[in-house]
Formats: structure tokens, sequence, C-alpha cells
């Protein structure tokens, strides 16, 4: 089996991610807050990425094309975008404060200042963006919530509140299952259709920086408490991984089912 591999950096760090070129993926976005920086790779039918896009310190965000190392375009920003998403449609979802801002991207335009369309409502800025299974994209911030968008009414239907501190990562569980990690130490589950809090997990000591699905009954999280934990959704225990001596911020899973982590 052959593998390629991709690099993202992470505060002073690198981590590489490994893919099969003989898996059959489909086209799908992945995003990770790096600090102030985002990564985000765009995937389709099993290639190797194609488009880049990272956010800087700079205020703006550079899309690139990784087999030519070329700059395809570059987004200017009010502020540095604390997280990104490459939509399914391919389009991005940009933070810009408490806004989220959506742009469509062409080679043609090498600037791009104007979004198609800005979805607002949150109070404090945001720090997550999650695109739903079903198209709907969901943010968290630091006003507590989550909030759940209609990207092309450009609408939000629901408000999830129930995190005492900022929401800071996000994960899908299921189709009807959402995760939100918060400073808070906690985890939340949510039923995404009634809208409901379905679970509390508690053992983090610190924020917890990333969540990550790894079957719809086991859920993995990092946290700024320097750890790791496993959870079991069904009965809410957890193991902890113990390793690091900083804080983890970013957590993934390899194609051998090893988890691969970062500070």
């Amino acid at each position: 089996m052959a593998l390629f591999k991709c690099g993202e950096l992470i505060g002073k760090e690198i981590a590489h991610r490994y893919y099969s070129e003989d898996s059959p993926l489909n086209a799908f976005s992945s995003g990770e807050l790096l600090g102030n920086a985002i990564a985000n790779w765009y995937y389709n039918q099993g290639k190797e990425p194609i488009w880049l896009a990272s956010s800087g310190l700079d205020n703006t965000i550079k899309i690139w094309d990784i087999d030519t190392e070329a700059l395809v375009s570059t987004i200017n920003s009010t502020s540095s975008s604390e997280s990104l998403v490459l939509l399914f449609d391919g389009s991005i979802a940009a933070v810009d404060g408490t806004d989220i801002r959506i742009f469509e991207v062409y080679e043609k335009e090498k600037v791009l200042n104007k979004p198609v369309r800005v979805l607002k409502g949150h109070k404090l800025p945001v720090l997550t963006l999650l695109q739903l299974s079903d198209g709907r994209l969901a943010s968290g911030s630091l006003d507590n919530t989550i909030r759940i968008w209609d990207i092309e009414s450009a609408t939000c239907e629901c408000i999830l509140d129930g995190h005492s501190e900022d929401v800071s990562s996000l994960a899908q569980v299921s189709h009807s299952i959402l995760a939100s990690g918060s400073e808070d130490c906690k985890i939340t589950l949510w039923n995404l259709q009634t809208r409901v809090r379905l679970k509390t997990l508690e053992g983090h000591l610190d924020t917890v920086s990333c969540l990550l699905k790894v079957s719809e009954h086991i859920l993995a999280s990092s946290s700024l408490d320097n750890s790791i934990r496993i959870w079991n959704l069904d009965d809410g225990t957890s193991r902890e991984l113990k390793g690091h001596l900083g804080e983890v911020y970013c957590i993934r899973l390899l194609p051998n089912g090893c988890l691969i982590s970062c500070r």
C-alpha cells in the first residue's frame, strides 16, 4: 500500500498525516485550529490535496496549489481568522471576529475582498467551525454558544446553549449527534434534530482543544491539561493518554488506527 503525507505547521512543530493512495476517499474537507493559523486540505476523489488554505496574522487567507506550489488567490480580511473550513462546494467559510464570511474562490481572481454572504449572530468572536454532513455549518464562540447555520440563506437555524465558558472545538459523532468541547473543561453531546443536550462528559482539567470522532461510540479529545482522553459514548467513561509535557492542541487518526497528537 503506497502512502503519501502532508505536513501541518502547529506553533513551532510539524505533524504529519498519512493517507493511502489506494483508499477510495470521496471529496471532503478538514480543518484544524493551529494557534492563530489554520490549515485545510481539499481532497478530490482519493487524489492528493489540490488546494491548501492558510490564515495568517497579516489578516489574509491564502489559497495554494499543492502540486505547483503556486499562490492561487489571496482573501483580505479585517482580522486574522481563527478558523477556516473548505466547504463541500469548494467555497471557503472564514471567521472574521463575530462574523463568518463565505468566499467563492476562482483561480482567475488573484485577490478577493468581498464575501458572497456573511453569517451574523454571535455576540463574541467565533473560535471554531465545522461543516455538518447535511451541508449546514456549526460554529462555536467565545459567547459560550454553538450556532447551526443554513449557509445558502445565511440564517441561524438554532442556538445550542449549555457551556459555561468558550466553545473551543466541535466534532460530528453521527448524523444526528454533535460534540462540543469548551474552556469549561467539559464535552457536551447534542441531538441535532431535537436540539437537546444529551450528555456531558467530564474528566479534563483544562480547555478541550480538539475533538475527534473515532467511531459512533468512541470520541477522542485533547486538552490544555496536557492529556488526551478516549471516551466511550455509551457509558461516558474515558481512558487517559499521558505523555505530552505541555498543552495538546491537535489530534488526528491515522489509517492504521493509531492516534497522532501535537502540542
